[in-house]
């Protein structure tokens, strides 16, 4: 409900108010879709090499 009192609100707005509404919501988005990418990265290249580490000291065997 919010969202759509929101978005009627941001219609009815002068033509460059609107425009910078629209600029700063875009860039906001923008910013928290690089985040996303970043976090998801760092995680996959963590997971990754966990599991190199972990594959490693498994295929070393002890010659006792």
């Amino acid at each position: 409900m919010v969202t759509l009192v929101l978005g009627l609100m941001i219609l009815t707005m002068k033509s460059m108010n609107l425009l910078r509404v629209l600029g700063t919501l875009v860039g906001i988005s923008f910013l928290y879709s690089g985040l996303d990418l970043l976090t998801f990265s760092a995680n996959f290249h963590q997971i990754s090499n966990d599991r190199s580490a972990s594959s490693g000291s498994q295929d070393r065997a002890d010659p006792a």
